[in-house]
């Protein structure tokens, strides 16, 4: 059973209403990062948000996203005061036709929403966020030019992605490690500069460390270039005040403050009070910023299939059956990248939850699909369900050639 320490853990954690119980809620957590692995700490947050959800599951609220209109029906649904984010939300999708698509909502269209919204709203396109030199995304300090509601689209994403990991639902979108540490509330200081601005940092670095004469050689001043490409002083007349050997380390603190915090303050401020109407941040403290982003994305490494094969449910099928026998030879002679494809093409993302496939739900099913002869049918993803409509091939060889041209055309894709 669950040890007592973590019982008066989730105790306290849901009814917590008063300053103390509060603090004593934060050291449980700081001692939970301490004392219990990774894997550990992930188990106990996959039963902890288990209990919230039970406990919330009453409030349901209902959502009707028509697919020529979603980004825009998704983002007005979401912005109803009303709505109980940790609840359950249903999704209804309307086809190009104007109809309902059929089928229940089981938990499988909500991630599929989820993801699709994540995948839009975090895309840099989109305006909110932008990239790092190694892709990772943070705050966009231009963020107004492109939405003028800016803020309050960031409290919506940062809502969106407390939303994901609630349910456990895994996203791809990387996040920079000093946002992550924003996220859960650590402090910022100079060397987080170096995960937003490698070059900027090493700039630094060699102000700080400069051996000759600081004013005369580096010529600079207490100002930084901002985003927009503009001056901002970091002091008063500080276009005026140069750096010298003895104000450099204010000098490096200042502009690094400036980056890290001031520059994309109230983005970064509306993204995580959305986080925190989902997520208690004392929830998300017991984890280091990486390990926040296998929380948030699940692992990139290589898929395991034997975990896939134990975790897969039949439908249809005897576990001996030959035509699953095909199915996963054609994965393992797969490259990774093309079985991440299978994997997004059956499910809607290419990564594999933290857990592995037993925290997948609904479990990946292979469904069986009658055939006479094999030109009839690709393979059908029915992605609400994880399912994977498998037509009972005549050979192996029929069978990899179908998934792969079902995977890479997505001619094989069906809502349900």
């Amino acid at each position: 059973g669950i040890p007592k320490r973590i019982e008066e853990g989730f105790l306290a954690l849901l009814y917590a209403r008063s300053a103390t119980v509060d603090s004593r809620v934060t050291m449980f957590f700081s001692h939970l990062a301490q004392s219990l692995s990774f894997e550990e700490r992930t188990r106990f947050l996959t039963n902890l948000l288990m209990l919230y959800r039970d406990h919330n599951g009453h409030h349901i609220h209902r959502m009707t996203i028509r697919r020529t209109k979603f980004l825009d029906d998704s983002l007005l649904a979401l912005s109803n005061p009303d709505i109980e984010w940790k609840g359950m939300l249903q999704v209804i999708f309307v086809n190009a036709g104007g109809k309902a698509e059929p089928g229940q909502d089981l938990g499988g269209l909500l991630r599929e929403f989820l993801e699709q919204l994540a995948g839009q709203i975090f895309n840099p396109e989109f305006g909110l966020f932008t990239e790092t030199s190694d892709r990772q995304l943070y705050p966009n300090p231009e963020s107004k030019k492109h939405r003028e509601d800016h803020l309050s689209l960031f409290q919506l994403a940062g809502t969106v992605l407390g939303k994901c990991i609630f349910d456990g639902v895994v996203i791809e979108p990387q996040f920079a490690p000093f946002f992550l540490a924003k996220i859960l509330g650590r402090v910022l200081t100079y060397y987080d500069l170096q995960s937003l601005d490698g070059e900027m940092f090493r700039n630094l670095q060699m102000a700080k460390e400069y051996p000759g004469d600081v004013e005369n050689d580096l010529c600079l001043n207490f100002t930084v270039a901002k985003s927009d490409g503009t001056e901002h002083e970091l002091i008063p007349d500080g276009k005026n005040a140069p750096v010298t050997s003895d104000n450099r380390i204010s000098y490096v603190e200042r502009v690094s403050y400036y980056k890290l915090n001031t520059e994309i303050g109230v983005q970064s401020e509306a993204f995580i009070k959305g986080v925190q109407k989902v997520m208690k941040r004392k929830t998300l403290q017991m984890f280091s910023e990486r390990e926040l982003q296998l929380v948030i994305s699940g692992s990139s490494a290589a898929i395991d299939i034997e975990d896939w094969k134990n975790f897969t449910r039949l439908s249809g099928y005897a576990a001996n059956a030959k035509h699953v026998q095909y199915f996963w030879r054609a994965v393992q002679s797969m490259d990774p990248k093309t079985q991440a494809d299978l994997l997004r093409f059956v499910t809607s993302c290419s990564r594999v939850p933290l857990r592995g496939f037993c925290a997948l739900q609904p479990p990946f099913t292979l469904q069986r699909m009658r055939i006479v002869k094999d030109s009839e049918r690709l393979p059908v993803a029915a992605t609400c369900f994880n399912t994977l409509k498998l037509p009972t091939y005549s050979s192996a060889k029929v069978m990899h050639d179908k998934l792969l041209l079902a995977v890479t055309s997505g001619a094989g894709f069906e809502l349900e």
